[in-house]
């Protein structure tokens, strides 16, 4: 019987969210979700009984910044966050953005509703992290019969195999996923089967594109404390700071393609210029830390191939996905380690890749994970959560935090 399951998959990410459905054994139709782009940005504003997301959520943060927060999938080990005048589940927070997505994908594709679901997820997120996810999904109206969870690793290897790079049965490929929050990193060899088992793994919880942004951010204030140190306070004015955020990002991107980009100082008709060398001299450190992990991956699964008395590549290629792969120093760094490769969007190559193997979810249990195989002898790494100086300077109650109230925390981190 000819397949016509109807399926959608959201990758939920700490920056931006996108999202693609299946019909069948049809192509992938990515999901446009903002007016200039495919991604949206996952950010959400909370301002009394109601939860705008994306474009709408970011066009309101400077009324009120403390109702704003950019990044809720970084606020998932937390129970609850404060924006505005309360407490908001992060649960809440999270299904405000699924559920604007699968309305839009609804909308776009013109279907009455969606047989599954399909939620990606760092590969080293534990499963209490998950199981957040799953309920924010239930929260946003999906059932639980309908949910899936799928590695990000994984999804992003069988894009790259449906897009012409084949993998023969006992070839390996290294899958470098580096996205705003995290750097996740699997060795993923074929079975003749035609799945995926993961042979070497590393990652790190605290490692993403906002460490780049945040030590930006330090450069502006001290070349700005030198201009003018009045000028310098008033950037650290939370309304500035928003503004200040965006720029910096729109110049790091900009970066990617041209020399140098100037960063628009908020209110104070002036801007710095910044050049590639001198933004490459910034984040060094962060892509040797993400090149190193990338190193001990192909190692350990060296390693375990050894011990199986198989051989193995002496050089694999490196499938980049995630927007911080996309800065040319994170590249030239990879291609030390192996042939560094790329198609298309890096935003929406895990949304498109859930949905490429949707034919084994059928008959999974409720909620099961999707994730690739671990070898014998390779084992799972724990998440664990951010560090207190990664963590937003907002009151938050959560595992042990403190706060009024009777309502339980969900302690997703740990």
């Amino acid at each position: 019987m000819e397949d016509v399951k109807r399926r959608l998959c959201i990758d939920f990410g700490t920056s931006n969210t996108a999202a693609a459905y299946r019909v069948g054994a049809g192509e992938p139709v990515v999901v446009p979700l903002s007016p200039a782009a495919v991604a949206m940005p996952s950010a959400v504003f909370a301002d009394g009984a109601t939860v705008q997301v994306g474009a709408a959520a970011v066009a309101r943060r400077l009324q009120r910044p403390d109702a704003f927060e950019a990044t809720p999938k970084a606020r998932i080990a937390e129970g609850e966050v404060e924006l505005g005048d309360r407490f908001w589940p992060v649960e809440d927070l999270i299904a405000a953005v699924l559920r604007y997505v699968t309305r839009a994908a609804l909308a776009h594709s013109g279907l009455p509703a969606f047989d599954s679901v399909i939620l990606t997820h760092p590969d080293k997120w534990s499963e209490r992290r998950k199981r957040v996810l799953r309920h924010a999904a239930q929260r946003a109206g999906v059932r639980p019969d309908q949910i899936r969870t799928a590695s990000e690793s994984l999804a992003a290897a069988w894009y790259y195999v449906y897009r012409g790079h084949d993998v023969a049965a006992g070839e390996r490929m290294c899958v470098f996923d580096f996205g705003a929050g995290t750097c996740d990193v699997a060795v993923l060899r074929r079975e003749r089967d035609g799945n995926f088992t993961v042979i070497g793994s590393g990652g790190d919880n605290h490692l993403g594109g906002r460490d780049f942004d945040a030590r930006l951010m330090r450069w502006v204030l001290d070349e700005a404390a030198e201009l003018d140190p009045a000028l310098a306070e008033r950037l650290r004015n939370p309304s500035a700071q928003l503004v200040l955020a965006e720029n910096v990002r729109v110049a790091k991107e900009a970066l990617s393609e041209s020399a140098q980009a100037a960063i628009e100082l908020p209110d104070a008709g002036r801007s710095l210029l910044l050049t590639r060398r001198e933004f490459e001299s910034m984040i060094t450190p962060f892509v040797d830390r993400a090149t190193e992990l990338t190193r001990e991956a192909i190692t350990g699964a060296d390693a375990v191939q050894a011990s199986a008395g198989e051989s193995s590549d002496a050089r694999l290629a490196v499938y980049v996905t995630g927007g911080t792969s996309s800065i040319p120093l994170v590249q030239s760094a990879l291609s030390v380690l192996g042939r560094v490769a790329r198609i298309g969007d890096p935003k929406v190559v895990v949304a498109q890749g859930g949905l490429l193997r949707s034919n084994k979810y059928r008959g999974a249990t409720v909620g099961g994970d999707t994730g690739p195989r671990c070898a014998r002898g390779q084992p799972r790494s724990p998440s664990g959560t951010r560090s207190s100086d990664h963590l937003s300077r907002r009151r938050t109650r959560g595992c042990g935090g403190r706060g009024v109230g009777t309502r339980r925390p969900i302690c997703a981190g740990r």
